[in-house]
């Protein structure tokens, strides 16, 4: 290799950047696509029981509800509580 061909200077590493940048918003936006697309499945999708097919609510209701040494944590974490004991 002689003296010109190392002063020759190939273009396209100045735009290797942009060419990166274009790759990872094309990454993104068919991401986002296919995301959309399930988010759009739910939406269309027939719920398989029928609400509006069911007991008429009562004009009025009584009761009482007591919690008692009620506390939960996730299923995941067990070790951490989310809601600690809760007494009234």
């Amino acid at each position: 290799m002689d003296e010109r061909d190392k002063k020759k200077k190939k273009p396209w590493p100045k735009f290797r950047p942009l060419f990166q940048a274009m790759s990872w918003v094309f990454t993104g936006l068919m991401q986002a696509v296919g995301a959309s697309h399930k988010v759009f499945e739910f939406i269309d999708r027939k719920p398989e029981i029928q609400y509006d097919k069911g007991t008429v609510a009562p004009d009025q209701l009584e009761g009482r509800i007591e919690f008692k040494d009620v506390s939960f944590s996730y299923p995941s974490r067990q070790d951490t509580q989310v809601l600690k004991v809760c007494n009234p």
